[in-house]
C-alpha cells in the first residue's frame, strides 16, 4: 500500500524557506527600499502574508545589512513596547550564528536598561528574551532605548534594517510623544524602518495626517492580493508537489473562492489536499471549504465576541448584504438598525479593519461597505438567522 502523500499546503504563516506565490516584485522593490535607507509602510488586511514577505526581505538582505524586527500586537505598556524593541534588536545581532554556541556575553551591549537573558520555554526549550537593568520607565525608557539604537545605527559597518510588526498599536497606549520618538529617530540616523500594520485606518492616519509627526515621511506600500495570472500555476504546483493533479480551471476556482486571499487560499488548498483523490476536482472545493469553515470557527467566534452588539448587527447585515447606502431606510430596515447604531458601529469596524468600503478602484471613500474578510463574510452570513 502507497504510503499518503505529505500535504504540501502550510497552515501556518509561510516561513521564509517555503514555497511563495509572486511578490518578486514587491520582494525586489522592498529590498532596494532597504539598500537605500527608506522608510516604508507595508499595509495591507489581516493574514495577507505581510510578516512573511518582510521576513523574505530581511532574508535577502543577509549579510549585507544589519536586520532587526519585533512585534507591537497588542501592547501592554510604554515597558512593554521599550523590551520588545530591545529584544527584537538583541535577537538580530545574534541571527547569523547560534546564540547557545557564543553564549550571551558574545551580543554586543546595545541597550543601556535591557540586558538579554535566557529562560526554559517552548517550543524549542530555551526562550530568548530581556530584563530591564535600570530604573527608568514608561516612556523615558523607550526615548532612552531609541538613543542607544541610534547610537548603535551611526556605528554600524553597514546598513541597518528594522521592521516593526503592527506599528499601529502604538496608538492603542495613549501616548502621543511616542509617534514623535520614532519619527526623530528615523530623521536623526540613517536606517531604514519597515513600519507593518493590519489596521489599515489606524496606521495611515499616523502617516497621512499633517498634524502628526510621520506626515510625509515613509513610502506607502499598499499590498494587494494576489494576481491570479502567478497564482494559478502556484497552486497546480504545490498540488503536484504531493502527487496530485490540479487543472487550470480547478486551481482558478480555488483562488476565486477566497478573493486570492494569501492566507485562505493556503488553508483552502490545505483541506482540499486532504479531500482530493489523484485528480481534483471542483465539487471538492465545497467539502474542502466547508472544513475551512469549521477550523477557523473558533477565531471567528472570538473576533465577533470581542465586538459590541450593535456593531455584531452591523457586521452580520454586511454579511448578508453589501451596500452602499448603509442608512438606507429599506436596508436598516430589513437588518433591523438605526441611523445612531450605523454611524457608531461602522465607526469601529472600521477602526479595527473588519469592514471597508470597496469600488473598482480598490478602497474608497464611495464604494461598497462590505466585511474585509472574505471567509469570515461566509461564515457570518450562514450563521445568520434566515
Amino acid at each position: 500500500m502507497d504510503a499518503p502523500c505529505r500535504n504540501p499546503f502550510r497552515r501556518l504563516a509561510l516561513t521564509p524557506d517555503d514555497p511563495f506565490c509572486d511578490r518578486r516584485r514587491e520582494l525586489a522593490e522592498l529590498e532596494r527600499h532597504a539598500l537605500n535607507s527608506a522608510s516604508v509602510v507595508v499595509f495591507s488586511p489581516r493574514r495577507y502574508g505581510k510578516t512573511s514577505l518582510v521576513r523574505r526581505v530581511q532574508r535577502a538582505l543577509g549579510r549585507r545589512a544589519h536586520t532587526f524586527a519585533a512585534d507591537f500586537f497588542q501592547l501592554a505598556s510604554l515597558d512593554d513596547l521599550a523590551a520588545r524593541l530591545a529584544r527584537g534588536v538583541y535577537l538580530g545581532l545574534q541571527q547569523h550564528e547560534p546564540l547557545l554556541d557564543r553564549g550571551l556575553t558574545s551580543i554586543p551591549k546595545i541597550f543601556r536598561s535591557f540586558r538579554p537573558t535566557l529562560k526554559l520555554g517552548e517550543p524549542d526549550g530555551v526562550e530568548f528574551s530581556v530584563a530591564v537593568e535600570r530604573g527608568k520607565r514608561g516612556f523615558d525608557l523607550l526615548a532612552e532605548a531609541l538613543e542607544d539604537l541610534g547610537r548603535f545605527v551611526s556605528k554600524a559597518d553597514r546598513p541597518v534594517h528594522l521592521a516593526l510588526d503592527e506599528f499601529q498599536d502604538i496608538v492603542d497606549l495613549g501616548e502621543p510623544r511616542v509617534e514623535a520618538a520614532f519619527r526623530s529617530f528615523i530623521q536623526d540616523h540613517r536606517v531604514s524602518v519597515f513600519f507593518v500594520g493590519s489596521r489599515r485606518r489606524v496606521l495611515l492616519s499616523i502617516f497621512n495626517d499633517r498634524s502628526r509627526p510621520f506626515w510625509q515621511s515613509s513610502i506607502m506600500y499598499p499590498l494587494g492580493e494576489l494576481p491570479r495570472e502567478d497564482l494559478v500555476p502556484y497552486l497546480a504546483d504545490l498540488f503536484a508537489r504531493g502527487g496530485k493533479t490540479c487543472s487550470e480551471a480547478v486551481a482558478m476556482a480555488l483562488a476565486d473562492r477566497v478573493r486570492q486571499h494569501p492566507y485562505y487560499v493556503q488553508a483552502l488548498g490545505y483541506w482540499t489536499f486532504e479531500v482530493a483523490d489523484a485528480q481534483v476536482r471542483e465539487e471538492d472545493l465545497d467539502a474542502a471549504f466547508l472544513s475551512m469553515l469549521e477550523g477557523e470557527r473558533y477565531a471567528f467566534e472570538a473576533q465577533l465576541a470581542g465586538l459590541s452588539r450593535g456593531q455584531q448587527v452591523m457586521l452580520t447585515a454586511l454579511a448578508a448584504e453589501e451596500t452602499s447606502a448603509p442608512t438606507a431606510a429599506d436596508y436598516m430596515a430589513r437588518h433591523g438598525l438605526t441611523v445612531g447604531g450605523v454611524q457608531s458601529a461602522l465607526k469601529k469596524l472600521f477602526e479595527l479593519d473588519v469592514a471597508e468600503r470597496c469600488g473598482a478602484g480598490g478602497q474608497e471613500e464611495g464604494g461598497v461597505l462590505r466585511v474585509v474578510d472574505p471567509v469570515f463574510r461566509v461564515w457570518l452570513a450562514r450563521r445568520a438567522p434566515a
